[in-house]
């Protein structure tokens, strides 16, 4: 099995403690389970959960800020998230626009004139 063990910046174990200590706040305590769990649930939620503690860190590092700011109301919160996602649209449609220059090179040996690939990857 692979180690998911990491190790936090003073900054990071800083975010981490108060992440935790809102969702104990809300949530209840974790007791263990859950995001806080010493063992994760399987290798991809870890290592999600490590890119979002590092996400964190850059954010409240560059921003100085972190998404429990009191400073923008629903819609600008609204706008962030379209701005990302409108942000992801134009990463997809990079990488399909790679994938279908692949698919269609003269040199991809499993071209079959007219037949549309089940898997472009």
């Amino acid at each position: 099995m692979k180690d998911d063990t990491f190790e936090l910046t003073p900054k990071g174990m800083e975010i981490a403690t108060s992440l935790k200590a809102s969702a104990d706040q809300r949530f209840g305590e974790a007791s263990g389970s859950g995001i806080y769990a010493e063992t994760p649930l399987d290798t991809n939620v870890a290592a999600v959960r490590r890119k979002m503690v590092i996400r964190a860190e850059r954010g409240l590092s560059k921003y100085g800020v972190t998404t429990e700011r009191d400073d923008l109301d629903t819609l600008q919160w609204l706008q962030h998230a379209q701005d990302e996602a409108m942000d992801l649209a134009v990463y997809l449609e990079r990488l399909m626009s790679d994938i279908r220059a692949r698919v269609d090179s003269p040199n991809n040996p499993v071209r079959h004139e007219g037949a549309q690939p089940r898997s472009c990857l």
